[in-house]
């Protein structure tokens, strides 16, 4: 990465003017206006023709925006920070925005002043910590606090991983002394800080040899401990912080006084950053990976766990004499209890969860888990129910907060309820679970946000996963594109990494989703989404053949035209697109990321629309109290299981990696008479003189096949879709698909079918 010489550098020793400031070490890049050249502006610069505006009140900046485009009262508001030295945390996070994507410049495309960099950024993150601890800014706006309050947030987590990402990639400019000061101000350990803090230790530790890795210190110790799958939560480390930690370091002393010698996998770990600057490209680095062999820490959660034994008297009589032990209940016995007792005591259920997670747990320590077993962890009784119900979904996802943990999808945001066998994420930390709350995210707007968030993280997996790969390259920057545009908070920023981990896992489909979204958005919204999708898909700057299969699939399940993607593609590329007509397969179509980013930025239009789509919003008279396999009250089957499943958002255990559907929005016409052919049980009524008709034959061109829907006053792509949904349960996959134009019959699923009698779903 190239610094660009028409941008100067302006560091410690510098002081210039602009607009009759005087700027001190103002640490920031000053260019020409070079708007007209039409090459594209760093963020960050400076440019001092560009007029500001003095006496006007500045609107807040847009999020990650840049200097050239913001207005002129918005320019002095900056010019004005850094005229004054940068001492006090302005009202507006944009404004540090701009100054730290600065600073991004300055240590990836210079490669210079990199310990002036860490300790801005330091400095910077202090403001920002005193300021939240404080509610808000030195000058809060108190007409969006919850909205800012997020968007420092966001700058802290983003602050965070460029220091962990120059750890990473340079260690040699740092000592321990600074990794301790870095991990005291680290707010969430995510698995990329504790890889880079490792790699560090086994490359730069005491004993670091060629031969041998370095030694990891006990205070590292205690806080990959902390992380690992395992350690319980509970109390004890709340109230009395400073023996725990102490006891803990003194053991770890004790069997290992130099340290413990890191070893690490053979295949090196690639961590990634990509910057929030968008003219800079994504950074890699090669480290060693010691969590590769996580054997090496198992003796560390056992230690862990024995130091909350040992201090549970000392931390029940700092808390009060009398506080009973909450023993071996049940869940039904422990919710029985007050509230604010409970809050007093240690979960019954840490130990159990903790287990189960550390019995899960791959080798980056992410426990997917099904959800019969979390139930029996907490000792609930679910019988031999299919599906659990509403009520018990959200008593099951609360127990597991107030031990401290989570699970990823967690019932009382999305609504609905669990299948016994579906697969979650049990997070082995949750701030926002503790006490069995989900803090912000239990309110309207945060859940809106982060369902909103999570609906298009599955479709985005989905486009992403068009070639079948599953891997960090694709899905990481699609996750951080959406945690930037929706504004999450950092918990929900957890929530969301958990749903990657599962998504990775188990893949995600068009389909599954889109077809929802379909069903319960207007099109307006449903063709922001579309947009959203396809920015999503070139958030690397190019869209590739199979991206474009996919994303055209989307587009159709959203009730949108292909010819919406050929538009929305053009105006968002780069250059010429594709040759017609050519037999090789095309060359990615090369995207305008500011365009992108654009896009991007506008989601929070669509956001509480979409959160509108997934949440659940089953009657819980009535699901509560539904059969797992009949619909109750003599509801007709395709009437009863349309109420219930729009209650749960698709699981993410529960979508297979598929072919993406070829369905569209479902028709919400009127049904057809019931008059007709008699059709399979288990498929709507609605369908069953179209599906006769086109079992008459092994396939059917695509005009014909609309021809016969609209006879029967139905969209072509919701009828496929519906039989498709049916077909997957009685036949293991679709019974339908395109093919050459034409709406072919699958033979091998219509001979299953008619195997298994042609008509009862399986149980």
């Amino acid at each position: 990465m190239q610094p660009r010489p028409e941008m100067v550098w302006h560091g410690p020793d510098a002081s210039l003017r602009l607009h009759e400031l005087r700027l001190d070490a103002p640490l920031a890049y000053v260019a020409k206006d070079r708007r007209a050249s039409g090459e594209p502006l760093d963020p960050s610069e400076i440019i001092g023709s560009l007029g500001v505006d003095r006496r006007s009140a500045a609107r807040p900046l847009a999020e990650w925006g840049s200097y050239a485009a913001s207005e002129p009262a918005q320019r002095w508001a900056y010019l004005s920070w850094l005229g004054a030295g940068r001492l006090t945390l302005p009202g507006d996070p944009g404004i540090v925005q701009l100054h730290f994507m600065g600073l991004e410049r300055r240590a990836f495309a210079d490669g210079q002043d990199l310990a002036l960099v860490v300790r801005e950024v330091c400095r910077v993150r202090d403001l920002v910590a005193a300021g939240l601890a404080d509610g808000g800014g030195a000058e809060p706006n108190a007409s969006r606090p919850d909205h800012d309050a997020r968007r420092w947030t966001s700058l802290q987590r983003q602050s965070g991983a460029l220091l962990w990402a120059l750890v990473a990639l340079r260690p040699d400019a740092f000592a321990e002394r600074d990794l301790r000061v870095l991990g005291g101000r680290t707010i969430s350990w995510n698995e990329e800080a504790l890889a880079s803090a490792l790699a560090w230790f086994h490359r730069r530790g005491p004993g670091a040899t060629d031969a041998e890795g370095g030694r990891l210190a006990g205070w590292m110790a205690r806080v990959l401990a902390e992380q690992l799958p395992g350690a319980r939560r509970s109390v004890v480390v709340a109230r009395v912080p400073e023996q725990f930690e102490a006891l803990f370091e003194s053991r770890f002393s004790e069997k290992h006084p130099a340290g413990l010698v890191l070893r690490a996998a053979k295949r090196p770990r690639t961590l990634s950053y990509r910057p929030a600057n968008r003219t800079l490209a994504p950074v890699e680095a090669g480290v060693p990976d010691p969590l590769g062999l996580a054997s090496q820490f198992k003796w560390l959660v056992e230690l862990w766990n024995a130091c909350i034994e040992d201090l549970r008297g000392l931390a029940r009589s700092a808390g009060g004499e009398g506080v009973p032990d909450s023993g071996a209940m049940s869940l039904a016995q422990w919710e029985a209890m007050p509230a604010d007792l409970r809050a007093t005591m240690d979960s019954p259920f840490a130990a159990a969860l903790a287990d189960l997670a550390a019995g899960h747990a791959d080798d980056a320590g992410h426990a997917i888990v099904a959800i019969q077993d979390v139930a029996a962890a907490v000792r609930m009784d679910i019988g031999d129910r299919a599906r659990l119900t509403p009520t018990q979904s959200r008593a099951l996802a609360a127990a597991v907060g107030e031990a401290g943990m989570g699970l990823e999808p967690d019932a009382r945001l999305a609504g609905g309820s669990y299948k016994r066998d579906e697969r979650v994420v049990l997070l082995g930390s949750a701030d926002d679970a503790g006490g069995g709350h989900i803090g912000e995210s239990e309110s309207g707007a945060g859940a809106a946000r982060y369902l909103a968030a999570s609906c298009v993280l599955r479709l985005g997996a989905a486009v992403a996963l068009a070639d079948g790969a599953a891997d960090d390259t694709e899905l990481a920057p699609i996750a951080q594109e959406i945690e930037r545009a929706f504004d999450l908070s950092e918990g929900e920023h957890r929530r969301l990494d958990a749903l990657l981990v599962l998504l990775k896992a188990d893949g995600s489909s068009v389909r599954a989703v889109g077809k929802r979204l379909a069903t319960a958005l207007p099109e307006d919204a449903r063709r922001s989404v579309a947009r959203l999708l396809v920015a999503i898909a070139g958030s690397d700057g190019t869209v590739d053949e199979s991206e474009r299969r996919t994303l055209k699939s989307a587009y159709r399940v959203l009730g949108c035209e292909t010819a919406d993607l050929d538009a929305d593609l053009s105006a968002l590329a780069v250059g010429d697109g594709p040759a017609a007509g050519t037999s090789a397969a095309p060359p990615p179509l090369r995207l305008d990321r500011d365009a992108i980013a654009r896009i991007m930025a506008e989601t929070r239009e669509v956001s509480a629309i979409l959160a509108e789509a997934m949440r659940g919003g089953d009657d819980e008279e009535t699901a509560d109290h539904d059969s797992d396999d009949q619909p109750s009250g003599g509801t007709p089957p395709d009437v009863g299981v349309a109420a219930r499943e729009p209650a749960a958002v698709p699981s993410a255990g529960s979508i297979p990696i598929s072919e993406p559907s070829i369905a569209a929005a479902p028709s919400a016409s009127s049904s057809p008479a019931a008059t007709g052919p008699a059709g399979p049980e288990g498929l709507g009524r609605r369908y069953h003189a179209f599906y006769v008709g086109l079992l008459a034959s092994p396939s059917i061109p695509l005009e014909r096949a609309e021809a016969m829907a609209r006879e029967n006053r139905l969209m072509l792509a919701g009828a496929i879709d519906a039989i498709n949904d049916w077909s997957y349960e009685v036949a293991d996959g679709p019974l339908l698909y395109e093919d050459a134009g034409k709406l072919v019959v699958d033979a091998d699923r219509r001979a299953m079918i008619e195997r298994r009698g042609g008509t009862e779903p399986r149980s």
